[in-house]
């Protein structure tokens, strides 16, 4: 499965630009690409760039042959000239993702029982192929118990790695993580946990009143 979209078209529009990649797993896998350029001077209708979704399918706009079937980034032009590119894919649609595959030679999403493995090649490559691109950030937000990570920075369910011309000779994504288990809120886990918390929580108020009641008495009989 495999991941190709906005680096394609875009990046060659503007001088000086970076990219923000957003993956977000739950039921099922979101990707959410914000393309910011340094130069706000000129204003691109991002609508006019219809960029397919699946490597395997974005071969068939070369030939315009079965466009129809094709299923396509939905883009966005946001604030100070951002374009925002979304789609959800999937659980096994995520390989074929066009982004991931436009810059690594290798992409898998592998899955064993409850064990669902992110991997990619060493080499980030999309730096080599375009010139105005000067960093990228990726960032995976998971609902899941994570097994493994090597992101440069994890901030509660958020994994971020950062990847600039300097680095990206070895800059592999590594992100592991067990889809049987989640990361609930406590407030989540009570909604998610109703008989258990009611018979916890009686248990507690009925102990609690049996102590009131043993201390009272024990008070009054001290008095006496």
């Amino acid at each position: 499965m495999k991941n190709k979209s906005l680096f394609i078209i875009i990046l060659i529009l503007i001088t000086g630009c970076s990219v923000e990649y957003n993956l977000n797993i739950d039921s099922s896998f979101s990707e959410h690409t914000v393309y910011i350029p340094e130069s706000s001077e000129e204003m691109i209708d991002g609508t006019q760039y219809r960029l397919p979704a699946l490597f395997s399918e974005s071969r068939l706009t070369y030939d315009n042959s079965n466009l129809k079937e094709i299923k396509y980034y939905n883009i966005k032009t946001l604030k100070d000239n951002k374009f925002s590119f979304n789609f959800v894919y999937d659980d096994n649609q995520l390989n074929d993702s066009n982004i991931a595959n436009s810059c690594y030679q290798f992409f898998s999403v592998d899955a064993k029982e409850n064990e669902v493995s992110i991997l990619t090649g060493n080499k980030f490559y999309c730096f080599d192929v375009y010139e105005e691109l000067d960093s990228v950030t990726i960032n995976i937000n998971s609902n899941y118990k994570v097994i493994q990570s090597n992101a440069d920075k994890i901030v509660g369910k958020k994994h971020t790695w950062y990847i600039t011309r300097e680095n990206a000779s070895n800059k592999p994504i590594i992100f592991v993580y067990d889809k049987s288990k989640k990361n609930m809120t406590i407030m989540q886990y009570l909604i998610d946990n109703v008989p258990l918390v009611v018979v916890v929580g009686t248990t507690l108020m009925l102990g609690g009143i049996t102590f009131l009641i043993i201390n009272t008495k024990k008070k009054k009989a001290n008095k006496i």
